[in-house]
């Protein structure tokens, strides 16, 4: 189980990685 969870959350985390810092830009030019 722990392995098929890792594994699963590093499949999200890679898929997810541009959309976060597409937000994380965003969010930085808003507060900056």
């Amino acid at each position: 189980m722990a392995k098929i969870l890792s594994i699963k959350d590093l499949h999200v985390n890679v898929a997810n990685t541009p959309i976060i810092n597409g937000l994380n830009l965003e969010i930085e030019s808003g507060e900056t």
